[in-house]
């Protein structure tokens, strides 16, 4: 597998930045517009993606850890992930309470938990894929998408799993005594999985 894609992160080649000055100079405005929306999105959930494994990888050196948390949290920031794509920000917030917890930074740790809590319970279901205003034109591409704008997992086996990823989370034993980890606990399991949602 490896050496299938060894190689292949030298290439900086975006189609969508030819395609769409290709369609403007026949006249076609929207569709320049919409294949750059799908471009920029795209590389917006592949760079968030990259910025929640590099995170995970950086727990060793303290300050890259927190300066990668930091550009991430600018990147949700100025594309409003919370509202945009509010899925990609599960594993982000558990990987970072997972560091700061390894990092013996607790306060920290219990603060991102809070904010992981109060987005997975919020009104976020059904999760599916979904533009914004910024994104106006992803209607038509989401469509082309094998499952449409639906998630592959139901949001039944989603809240499931996002109790399971504190409560299971063997990272989350240091804070486990903590009555500020428990509270959240019971309002997962309460909101999750007791049919808050």
């Amino acid at each position: 597998m490896i050496e299938l894609l060894e190689g292949t992160g030298n290439k900086i080649i975006s189609t969508e930045t030819l395609l769409a000055p290709a369609y403007q100079m026949l006249g076609k405005q929207r569709q320049a517009k919409s294949v750059l929306q799908i471009g920029i999105y795209q590389h917006m959930v592949s760079l968030f993606d990259a910025l929640s494994n590099y995170l995970s990888l950086c727990i060793d050196e303290t300050e890259q850890f927190e300066e990668t948390y930091r550009r991430a949290l600018a990147v949700i920031e100025t594309f409003d992930l919370k509202n945009l794509h509010p899925a990609l920000l599960v594993k982000f917030y558990i990987i970072s309470v997972q560091g700061y917890t390894m990092l013996g930074n607790t306060n920290k740790a219990l603060e991102i938990l809070e904010n992981y809590a109060q987005l997975v319970t919020g009104d976020i279901y059904p999760l599916k894929f979904k533009g914004d205003d910024y994104f106006n034109l992803l209607e038509e591409w989401i469509e082309t998408l094998d499952l449409g704008d639906a998630f592959p997992r139901d949001d039944k086996i989603i809240c499931q799993s996002m109790v399971d990823g504190v409560v299971k989370n063997p990272a989350f034993t240091a804070l486990s005594d903590e009555p500020q980890f428990q509270r959240i606990v019971e309002r997962l399991k309460s909101k999750l999985l007791g049919g808050g949602v």
